[in-house]
């Protein structure tokens, strides 16, 4: 089968500015950029749970940097994920230590 669009989860929970070195915020720039200007449409969904207020300190920095379009396809929340992230993919496809039912 053909792929034509990612899923992303990224849990950041336990996220602190002290570890998101100025290497590391430069290499998000980077990525985001050539993700939007080379890849634009291979993002389906993006979602980032277990979101901390600090996190969202952190998304105010880059976000000026994230097209509008695919600023749509991200969904940020905190520790009540489930039932929105489950309208998007099976739980037996997300690890259990995230609450889904996958072994992996």
């Amino acid at each position: 089968y053909k792929i034509e669009q990612s899923f992303s989860l990224i849990n950041v929970k336990g996220f602190s500015m002290g570890k998101l070195k100025a290497k590391s915020r430069e290499f998000i720039k980077i990525a985001i950029k050539i993700g939007q200007d080379y890849y634009p449409e291979i993002m389906g969904k993006m979602f980032i749970i277990n979101t901390p207020f600090v996190f969202k300190a952190a998304w105010a920095m880059f976000s000026p940097f994230i097209d509008a379009k695919t600023k749509k396809k991200i969904t940020m929340m905190g520790s009540s994920y489930k039932k929105e992230l489950f309208k998007h993919v099976d739980p037996e496809n997300v690890p259990t230590e995230i609450g889904g039912e996958c072994e992996c």
